[in-house]
């Protein structure tokens, strides 16, 4: 009877102090997404802990938390990169990481349906179509303005990391 009991409290006491895991060990979020230091975010099956006194502390230099998200220097969010951070539940410490990718097309504000130069003129593209991504605009199309006329060409807009949209607007060169 007392080894039957000595049994049931090992195995009490070790389902009671169970070890805390991660739901992975690489979180990946789109590039400017709030990334936070809220620890039910990365505890696997958090319900079953209280996460009360558990903190997520940044490893990788150059962040801050601010307003409980993390964020780069002189930004409001996260960069394109891999940052190291920690789990902290008093003196255990989980290490993981946190990938920030660009996977989205520049956000076009305005698409004309004609853009209108002189002969010889360069089309500013910047101007026509006011395109915006935290990872920078470029245009890239193809267009002849040595000769007057009307032509359909495709701009393609598009950031550092090969995101892009195209967009088909009428050249007209007066």
């Amino acid at each position: 009877m007392k080894k039957l009991l000595c049994l049931s409290l090992c195995l009490l006491l070790t389902a009671c102090s169970s070890k805390m895991e991660l739901k992975k060990h690489t979180f990946t979020y789109e590039l400017g997404s709030d990334v936070f230091a809220n620890p039910n975010l990365y505890v696997k099956d958090a319900n079953q802990y209280d996460l009360s006194d558990v903190k997520i502390i940044p490893i990788s230099k150059g962040l801050s938390k601010v307003e409980n998200h993390f964020v780069n220097e002189k930004k409001d969010y996260l960069v394109c990169g891999t940052y190291s951070f920690q789990l902290v539940d008093g003196n255990n410490k989980i290490d993981f990481k946190i990938k920030i990718k660009d996977t989205k097309a520049p956000n076009v504000q305005e698409s004309p349906s004609e853009i209108k130069v002189d002969q010889g003129e360069i089309p500013d593209f910047q101007s026509a179509f006011q395109a915006s991504d935290l990872s920078g605009v470029n245009y890239d199309a193809t267009w002849d303005t040595t000769v007057k006329g009307s032509k359909d060409i495709t701009v393609r807009i598009y950031d550092r990391f090969g995101n892009s949209v195209e967009k088909t607007v009428k050249l007209t060169v007066e």
